[in-house]
């Protein structure tokens, strides 16, 4: 093994002046008995080895470094030169933090100030190494939060990932099994789509979407992802048995079965479907189905008008009363922001109800002619017929 004396020698001097020498402590010098002072009388030279002075990790130092690049930095205080060497020594930390099972989380905050740099705010003008590093960073960040379960924030950093590079359909995936989990279903759907147009056998979205379309009653796609799963594995139990659940619930899908069956003619007989994999299989449509129609019952009820009852019955029903209590209760909703919300017409009567129409029954009117009327009657007929004898 090689071995280092390290030596030092005091400054030399002349007998009366002792500033130099003393302004400087000798114990500064000595460090831990590897240093060896030669000037002073006694001294025993130690021998280290010089690997363990050259390659012990010095973490008090490297977490200077990174607190001192995880300072707030400010536009106007920092060139973009200066910027982009910071982000890209944080990214180096990051990488190497994440990659330590027992410290990766510990690589949030560097993360987290690398995609909130000043340099991204516009990405459309950041050079393509620095988008490259955002992607990245968004990327690793995102995994990171789910690891920590923060689906939520995952989310939005997956969406910003797949904007910076749509064609990593790994972070695709990890969108559509997100927004699923949080209940995004419509996210879910584009994801998915872009997965399998992209890649028509992705191994992930392929098992992934006919559960997911099945869960939210989307049956006929869901049936074109189980047909496509047959094609490219005959013996694919999930999708005989999600294809045997959709038949069996709308029969009109079966005309969409022809392709697969004339290839494989009785393969819905062929393939066992094991009970472990029906149970599986029922576990994840039934959470999906389950969210997606709470989700539904809750745009229904926004859907809903919301109605307002007066605050009491007219005293007086005329037009002119009415037409006061409508304005008066306008003015009130509008200034609570309300004006989409409907009046109940019924709370102005005694009995909460607008009282029903009463049909007003007209007499027949009793026609009498004159003695003068009938004259002229007469008269006019007399005279019609003596021009038809003339002509």
């Amino acid at each position: 093994m090689d071995h280092v004396i390290n030596l030092r020698f005091r400054p030399l001097t002349r007998e009366d002046d002792v500033s130099v020498s003393d302004s400087v402590s000798d114990s500064s010098y000595l460090n831990n008995g590897h240093t060896v002072d030669l000037d002073r009388d006694g001294t025993s030279v130690e021998i280290c080895p010089a690997d363990t002075q050259e390659n012990e990790p010095d973490s008090t130092s490297k977490a200077e470094i990174i607190r001192r690049l995880l300072r707030p930095v400010k536009e106007k205080h920092s060139s973009k030169e200066a910027e982009e060497i910071r982000i890209t020594q944080l990214y180096n930390h990051a990488l190497q933090m994440s990659s330590e099972s027992e410290n990766s989380l510990e690589a949030i905050p560097l993360l987290e100030s690398i995609v909130h740099s000043f340099l991204f705010r516009s990405s459309s003008n950041a050079p393509p190494h620095l988008k490259t590093i955002n992607f990245a960073s968004c990327r690793l960040l995102a995994t990171l939060y789910l690891k920590s379960n923060k689906p939520e924030t995952a989310f939005k950093l997956l969406k910003t990932a797949v904007e910076l590079d749509p064609t990593d359909l790994g972070v695709w995936v990890k969108l559509a099994t997100t927004s699923t989990t949080l209940n995004k279903f419509e996210d879910a759907d584009k994801a998915l789509f872009h997965i399998l147009q992209q890649q028509p056998s992705h191994p992930v979205a392929l098992y992934w979407a006919p559960i997911f379309y099945f869960g939210v009653c989307e049956f006929h796609a869901c049936l074109k992802y189980a047909i496509r799963c047959l094609f490219v594995n005959p013996r694919d139990q999930v999708a005989v048995y999600l294809i045997k659940q959709v038949l069996s619930i709308d029969s009109s899908c079966d005309h969409l079965m022809q392709d697969l069956y004339k290839s494989y003619p009785n393969i819905l007989e062929q393939v066992e479907v094991h009970d472990t994999v029906k149970e599986h299989v029922d576990e994840r449509w039934k959470k999906i189905r389950a969210a997606h129609r709470e989700m539904i019952d809750e745009q229904n009820k926004m859907n809903i008008l919301k109605t307002f009852k007066f605050p009491g019955p007219l005293y007086k029903l005329t037009w002119e009363h009415l037409a006061n209590a409508v304005v008066s209760m306008f003015d009130k909703l509008m200034k609570e922001d309300l004006v989409e919300a409907g009046l109940d017409l019924g709370s102005l009567f005694e009995d909460g109800e607008i009282p029903p129409k009463e049909l007003q029954v007209v007499e027949p009117m009793e026609v009498s002619i004159s003695s003068t009327q009938m004259s002229q009657e007469e008269f006019l007929a007399a005279e019609t017929e003596m021009d038809a004898q003339s002509s």
